[in-house]
């Protein structure tokens, strides 16, 4: 490049040569006025980029990044906002009062150029800060949008280019001139009317509403999902769609796994409850089995002094239609031991409008029993010998059952071989089988862990989520949909500070576990997945 002249404020332009040549020989009102344009529209980007990672979840990710806007966090997702364009304005205002110095304009020059390049790829930059921090992230319809967004924003920064290539001449001289210049036939620049009209064709192809594997997910999508909060375990359950709307709480009272269909036109669910002024031999009080319909409506199921049931790990079999009901129990001798335990089933009898009446009767031996272990003193609901198991899940078709030993290992039980095999050979829990009973969902529970399915005979393992380190430490307790295509998991994350909640989200994945959608984003407590129907 030809070494050039660069113009003063207020004299005439020389002219130069090349890209830079034609920069330098702007005024400098026509540098700033393009700096200031250039500034706007990526922070418009950014603006746009912030909204739509906080509808999908992702903001508290994003501004991780920047530990300034970090700050704004606590205040809500519209505080950060205004600190962004706070910021643009300050920018803007330094540019134009100091428009003279060349400090002003270099600096200026330098920090669009890392803000473009950071707007043009931030879908990419996100996606690298994320995995740096080994930050859950969401891609559905966010990178559907982080896309549309970037080439919008794009097409305008073509168009604007390819406008001022077109009507600034060499020297820059104004558009007068060059309509004065093209009317005396000097030739018009027709690579910038290409890239101006480049430019405007993309802003309707990129405004064009795509979609995305996640939204033909979502719109595949059926049934209830079941919640509760887990700092609260006495509350009432929430249920919300399978997309994540309509989100309503049950009456109080209501607790426990719902049925798998509705019985005049109400849901059942079964939870254990304390019979006042009864107690174990322990000195623990009694509970009983319970069905409690949505309305809050409760019956009692078990009548047995002798039978303590877990309160957490009763179940209605898929196979049975809701007219069996299964359970993990201990039960006492007349002298004050624990003489056996295991996982205990009873039939339930219906009414003709869907009302429960009861058991047919109640059992006296377990359906698969277990040895008996020690317990350690966090289960305070089990002070003494307990059955080796915490929960259990059925196979689709009643002939297996596969359960949560206390030693973090996962076995099945076959009921017709009445044999019992290990499934996985590290730590394992929170068994759930597939509706087709062809896959196991469960979690690997060693580090940070992680979701992953296992085929019944132990091959084919395969990871859906992992579980990271950083402040999102975990996942569990995997729930599949009733079509089987995908499964809903806990994901356990640390607060910001101590006085904040804790960052516990459910969020969806299909089972190939291609990417996870946060369907919680909005529900600011720790939250446990129970059924989805």
């Amino acid at each position: 490049m030809r070494p050039h002249a660069v113009s003063k404020p207020g004299s005439s332009p020389v002219s130069g040569t090349g890209p830079l040549g034609v920069w330098w020989e702007l005024t400098r009102s026509q540098r700033t006025l393009c700096l200031l344009a250039g500034l706007w529209l990526f922070s418009g980007l950014d603006l746009c980029m912030s909204i739509s990672a906080w509808r999908n979840g992702l903001l508290d990710s994003v501004t991780e990044c920047n530990p300034f806007a970090a700050l704004m966090i606590p205040f809500g997702p519209w505080a950060l906002l205004a600190y962004k364009l706070v910021l643009t304005v300050a920018g803007s205002l330094t540019l134009v009062i100091y428009r003279r110095r060349r400090i002003a304009e270099l600096t200026s020059a330098a920090v669009l150029i890392v803000y473009a390049l950071v707007a043009f790829e931030w879908k990419l930059f996100y996606g690298i800060c994320a995995r740096s921090r080994e930050v859950s992230l969401g891609v559905g319809e966010f990178c559907d949008s982080a896309d549309r967004i970037g080439y919008v924003t794009l097409g305008c920064a073509v168009t604007l280019l390819g406008l001022w290539g077109a009507f600034t001449r060499r020297g820059g001289e104004p558009t007068a001139v060059l309509i004065r210049t093209t009317r005396s036939r000097a030739p018009v620049k027709l690579r910038w009317v290409a890239v101006t009209a480049t430019g405007t064709c993309l802003l309707p192809l990129c405004c064009s509403p795509a979609r995305s594997e996640w939204q033909h997910a979502r719109e595949a999508l059926h049934g209830t999902i079941y919640f509760r909060d887990c700092l609260d375990p006495n509350g009432p359950l929430w249920r919300m769609n399978a997309d994540g709307s309509d989100k309503t709480a049950l009456p109080p009272g209501v607790r426990g796994e719902p049925s798998g269909q509705l019985h005049g036109d109400c849901r059942w669910f079964l939870d254990a409850r304390g019979i006042p002024g009864a107690t174990y031999p322990d000195g623990g009080q009694r509970r009983e089995l319970f069905a409690v319909r949505s309305d809050g409506l409760s019956v009692q199921l078990t009548e047995q002094s002798d039978l303590e049931p877990s309160p957490f790990a009763a179940r209605w079999p898929v196979h049975a239609a809701d007219r069996m009901i299964s359970w993990v129990a201990r039960r006492w001798d007349h002298t004050g031991q624990v003489i056996e335990g295991g996982i205990y089933a009873g039939t339930v009898i219906f009414s003709d409008d869907g009302q429960v009446l009861g058991l047919v009767e109640q059992p006296r031996d377990p359906l698969v029993r277990l040895e008996l272990v020690d317990i350690y003193d966090s289960h305070t609901w089990w002070r003494t010998s307990v059955p080796a198991i915490y929960d259990h899940h059925w196979s689709p078709d009643g002939a297996a059952i596969v359960y949560e030993s206390t030693r973090s290992e996962l076995f099945i039980a076959d009921l017709r071989a009445r044999r019992t095999t290990c499934l996985t050979t590290g730590p394992a829990i929170d068994p759930a089988w597939s509706p087709d009973g062809m896959q196991i969902a469960f979690k690997i529970s060693n580090g940070a862990g992680a979701i992953a399915t296992i085929r019944p005979d132990g091959t084919d393992t395969r990871i859906i989520s992992r579980g990271r380190s950083g402040r999102i430490v975990g996942v569990a307790r995997p729930v599949w949909s009733p079509a089987g295509g995908h499964v809903l998991y806990q994901r356990i994350g640390f607060p910001r500070a101590v006085e904040l909640p804790a960052d516990v989200d459910l969020l969806l994945a299909p089972a190939d576990g291609d990417f996870s959608a946060n369907l919680t984003a909005d529900v600011y407590t720790a939250l446990i997945p129970i059924a989805w129907r």
